[in-house]
């Protein structure tokens, strides 16, 4: 899976703005925490929730448990807004 390539990004402190460069996708943008925003970077080649738990789980020195609900909600979310490719 892999995050459409339709974003324009820009850094605001730890949070990441995305705005939508296709209103047929997504009229709007996307506002990212932290962590939500290190999920998207993942995202930006094409990879699994399996090793987007992995990573998450080495950066910020976290069980497997609560690195899988974390990327699975934001997969979810972003699965709502249909900006996967899967």
């Amino acid at each position: 899976m892999k995050i459409k390539d339709i974003f324009e990004e820009e850094l605001i402190g730890t949070d990441k703005v995305m705005v939508s460069l296709d209103n047929n996708v997504l009229n709007g943008i996307v506002r990212a925490n932290e962590t939500a925003s290190y999920i998207i970077s993942c995202l930006k080649q094409d990879t699994t929730e399996d090793n987007i738990v992995f990573n998450i789980c080495e950066k910020y020195n976290v069980g497997i448990e609560l690195a899988r609900k974390g990327v699975v909600k934001i997969l979810s979310q972003l699965r709502e807004l249909n900006l996967l490719e899967e």
